[in-house]
């Protein structure tokens, strides 16, 4: 599980990936200058190939708040720009920002009274959601010291994205834990790559506590890279459950992804029918790739995605596999 707390260093360090977020950016960074009842966290603010405004909002603050720090990066990739996050992070525990999202005051404080009592390897909060400047209650309420009792458990909940969301911007992690476990984000480019870390990291974290407050707020916008190419999440959604599926059967755990498939069916469905504009594919002709596409991962029919580099080499990336692929 790790030693408790040290004395007399950064406790918390917090990742804040930037690109093209500059209208939504000062927020993000007032919300964590401003924090209350605890002062000994970092801010580290990872530009990831910028936009001049984001250069200036970000430096305004690293200026004036030696707590706040620039790295210039060029991934061009959310994932491997957290990933770069946590191996340059002075604390002792990881957490991570969206540059358009914001934090409630009392955030860092209640994380560090969690991790503080518990010790834990990840501590899970509630957060808000939002939209059109309205803040709103996320309908999934997490209670204090919920959890599953086995790590498959936790992981299959994760990989069902349902009870505990796959998202990091709830959570806090160790890093000695992620580091020592070699838990590491795959491309956010191909993968939803919060699902995928939160599934490695559930499988091996020895200890998960959760927390009732509510301390992040999601900001949802429709030019997000969640909601701009409906395709381009769908494919990755199909990626994730594929290379989860693909771990799963590799370490004889199969149990942790067998899934309410019909559910994933329904939810892609319904996001394709939201986006319907956009999907260039008739009703059914949409339904009937869903359906069988879902189908063949969850009969475990994963050639065409074994034929990929992209997915492939991603694994390998994950598992640490060194004569196929170096972390």
């Amino acid at each position: 599980m790790g030693n408790s707390l040290k004395e007399n260093s950064v406790k918390i360090s917090v990742c804040v990936a930037i690109h093209g977020v500059e209208k939504y950016l000062d927020k993000c960074l007032k919300s964590l200058q401003n924090q209350t009842n605890f002062n000994d966290y970092e801010v580290l603010l990872l530009l990831d190939s910028p936009l001049e405004g984001d250069v200036r909002v970000a430096q305004k603050y690293a200026d004036s708040d030696k707590r706040f720090k620039i790295f210039n990066l060029d991934f061009k990739d959310q994932g491997l720009v957290r990933n770069y996050g946590c191996k340059v992070a002075q604390g002792e525990y990881v957490c991570f920002v969206d540059g358009d999202d914001y934090l409630e005051p009392n955030c860092l404080a209640n994380f560090f009274e969690v991790i503080k009592k518990e010790n834990p390897d990840i501590a899970i909060s509630n957060y808000y959601l939002e939209k059109n400047g309205k803040k709103i209650k996320a309908f999934i309420h997490i209670k204090d010291n919920w959890h599953y009792k086995t790590n498959y458990k936790r992981a299959k909940a994760v990989a069902s994205d349902i009870k505990i969301r796959g998202y990091v911007w709830n959570k806090i992690y160790r890093k000695d834990f992620l580091l020592n476990n070699n838990l590491v984000s795959v491309p956010a480019k191909f993968f939803i790559e919060d699902v995928t870390f939160n599934y490695f990291a559930f499988l091996k974290a020895q200890k998960i506590v959760t927390s009732n407050k509510y301390n992040y707020i999601y900001v949802f916008r429709k030019n997000s890279s969640l909601h701009f190419d409906p395709f381009v999440f769908i494919k990755k959604y199909l990626y994730s459950l594929a290379l989860m599926r693909y771990y799963s059967l590799e370490n004889d755990i199969e149990k942790t992804t067998n899934l309410s498939y019909f559910s994933k069916k329904i939810m892609l469905i319904v996001y394709g029918f939201q986006n319907f504009k956009s999907l260039k594919m008739n009703s059914c002709k949409y339904i009937r790739y869903i359906n069988n596409e879902v189908n063949k991962i969850k009969k475990c029919d994963l050639s065409t995605y074994l034929k990929d580099k992209v997915f492939l080499d991603s694994y390998y990336f994950l598992v640490g596999d060194k004569a196929s692929g170096e972390k």
